[in-house]
């Protein structure tokens, strides 16, 4: 895990104001970390997604389609 995620979990469990602003900073110091990727790698991926849910595939109109959510560490899930 690096330096800034380590710094950003022990942030989010104190709760006062300096604390969020500091995890406010630190969100935007990895956004600003992963602005100019290159190659996405295993552990880059690790830091930036929590989790990834895959759904039961279904068949809707003679079409197989299956839900996936990918849920980011510091934004959270994103509706596409």
């Amino acid at each position: 895990m690096s330096e800034t995620l380590y710094k950003y979990y022990c942030l989010v469990c104190s709760g006062d104001i300096e604390t969020m602003k500091n995890v406010v900073r630190i969100r935007v110091s990895a956004a600003y970390m992963y602005q100019d990727l290159k190659e996405l790698d295993a552990e880059t991926v690790n830091e930036l997604i929590e989790k990834i849910v895959v759904h039961q595939a279904e068949k809707v109109d003679g079409k197989r389609t299956q839900k996936v959510e990918i849920h980011y560490r510091f934004i959270g899930q994103v509706q596409a």
